[in-house]
Parts: C-alpha cells; structure tokens; sequence
C-alpha cells in the first residue's frame, strides 16, 4: 500500500513493483519487518490474486476506512455508489463490461470504504447494497443517499426497520411510485424551497428544490413499510457560457426522514452531496490511475481498488485543508515528508 504513495499515482504493476524495490530497505525499517528483498513482479501479482479479500477489507476498513458509526445528532450522509474497473474489460473479446467495485463514502470529508464487487451487468450491483444492508444490525444514526437503481420496496423497508434514514432516487424503474408523487405534488403545498446558483467549469447551473410530504395512503401496498414520508423534486437547468446553450431536467427523490427533522438533515445538500462523490471515482482515474491498471485476474482488480481505497483515505484524512495532488508529489519526491502525515 505505501508504495502507491511513491509510484507517482500511477497504478501500473512496473511502476509499483519499480517503487516497493527502490525504497525496499526503508519500508523494511520504517515497518520493522525484517524482509531481506523485495518480491518479484511475479510475484506480487500472485500475492495480489491469493489475497484474502474479506480480510483486506477488514483491516483496511478498521484502520483507514469511512465512519459510519456517528453520533445520531450529526446528520452525516453516505453515499452508495459503483465503479467500474474498466482495467478488467476482456476487450480482445468483446466484452463491455468488466469488474465493478461498490462504495459507501462519507459526503462530509470523502473517505470511502468498499463494500463489495461484481461482475457483468449494472443491476448486479443491487444484489451487493442488498447483501451490505442486510448484515447490518442496527443503522441508527446513519443516512444514505442512493441512486434510483437501489430503489426498491424491499430495501428501502430493510433500512428504514432498522432506524436508517435513505434518500433515493426515482426514474422510470418505479413508473406508478413516479407518477403518484407527480399527483401529489399537484394538489400538496411545498413544505420547503431552495434555490442554488453554480458557476464553473464554463456554465452555470440552477438548482430549485421544493420539498413536499407524502400521502402514504396514495401509495402502493408495497410501500407500506418503508417509511416513506417525503419527497423532493429537483430542477436543474444547465447553461453554457460560452455557447448560451441550456438543458434542463427534473428529478424526484423519496425518504423516510421524519418531517421535523428535515431542516436538520439538509435534504438538498443531501441530493448535491451524493452526485459529488463522483469526484472520487474521477480522481481514483486522474491522479491514480486505476483505469490504466490491466489485469483480467479478478483478485488482482480486487485486492488493488481495497488498497487503493485505503490510501485514498490516508491522504483525505492527513490532507488537513492541503492540496492533495501537491501531498502526492511532495511525497513522490522526498520519502521523509511522509512521517509528517502519518504522525498527525
């Protein structure tokens, strides 16, 4: 895992393994092993492909994960989301789709934990949020926004029995759920508004939020043990600077908050939030790398994007309002500069 810190943030197997060989007898003392050298790129692969996943994860979540353990009165949102490994696509073969790994990460301060992995379709990712929810045992104190592909009866009911707060979004997989909050957004005073107005990246962009409560008896049977109790309906319009050219669209999310305390769980900082996780996926890809890692041997793809995960988490954590991408170089060029991260 250090090593990353020196590759340069280039997740290639020679940039690695040139990496953990240079600096072989520092990580030795500064680790206290007692390795004579260091292993081959063959053999690091291997080691990679044999690696105990679960217990990866384990100890990397322990030590470097998010914090999903808060205190009820913070009103800290994750974020669940998927990345696909685009390394892992047999494109020799065809293939589209490859190995995907899936993310809970804090919208607080960006640091992520894995979940879990899947292969083939998008909708497989369902059956790993599904598996993550239901070894939980108590949710209390822990809110999650979710895209419309986990939004489902089931489990939605799952997190809102065990005191869990969701965020969910909805499209046309839940076409009557859809139009029912269309019905009741007709007929129903909104009960909070919002408007933002963004400047970057050459457009601007205008966000308006209303917020309105549902009418549980209007819904479907299935619903009926979810909690759902309100609704939010985002309008978004997009406006090109430079060509004047705007795009608008509309978005409805659901969630079982309770409506006193909808102030204080900031539902449209919420909906923000969620789509802003994406900037780790982006830097995961921008100053990692991970893309460019080639490798159709699965406990490769999946024992790198653990580690990954965990060093990410390192340079969130030790990042202290610092720019990241100057961290990264600072130790890619000096190795001693990394004792000033690690013992803050």
């Amino acid at each position: 895992m250090l090593a990353v810190f020196r590759s340069g943030g280039k997740l290639n197997f020679s940039q690695i393994h040139r990496s953990m060989k240079r600096d072989h007898d520092y990580w030795r003392d500064f680790t206290g092993g007692k390795s004579k050298c260091c292993v081959s790129r063959i053999q690091l692969r291997r080691i990679l492909k044999d690696t105990d996943i679960e217990g990866l994860k384990a100890v990397t979540e322990a030590t470097f994960g998010a914090n999903e353990t808060i205190d009820p009165q913070a009103r800290q949102w994750f974020s669940i989301d998927g990345k696909e490994l685009r390394g892992s696509i047999d494109k020799s073969s065809g293939d589209k789709r490859g190995e995907s790994v899936v993310l809970v990460t804090a919208q607080e301060d960006k640091t992520s934990k894995v979940v879990g992995y899947y292969s083939g379709t998008k909708d497989s990712e369902r059956g790993v949020v599904d598996e993550y929810f239901e070894t939980q045992s108590d949710l209390s104190g822990t809110a999650y926004t979710m895209d419309a592909l986990h939004n489902n009866s089931g489990l939605l009911e799952g997190i809102h029995g065990k005191r869990g707060v969701y965020l969910s979004q909805i499209k046309g997989n839940q076409k009557i759920l859809r139009e029912d909050l269309g019905d009741m957004e007709r007929r129903s005073d909104c009960l909070n508004y919002k408007k933002t107005v963004e400047k970057g990246h050459g457009r601007i962009e205008t966000r308006i939020y209303r917020i309105y409560l549902v009418e549980t008896g209007c819904l479907e049977r299935r619903w009926s043990n979810t909690g759902m109790s309100c609704f939010i309906r985002v309008d978004r319009t997009r406006k090109v600077v430079k060509t004047g050219k705007t795009s608008s669209e509309t978005s409805y999310y659901v969630s079982n908050i309770n409506t006193g305390l909808i102030d204080q769980y900031n539902l449209p900082n919420a909906v923000r939030g969620h789509w802003s996780v994406e900037a780790n996926n982006n830097m995961r890809d921008t100053n990692f790398g991970e893309d460019g890692l080639r490798s159709l041997v699965s406990g490769i793809q999946q024992s790198v994007s653990c580690i990954l995960t965990a060093v990410m988490n390192i340079l969130i954590q030790r990042n202290a309002g610092e720019n990241m991408n100057e961290m990264r170089e600072e130790i890619v060029a000096d190795i001693n500069s990394i004792h000033q991260y690690f013992n803050r």
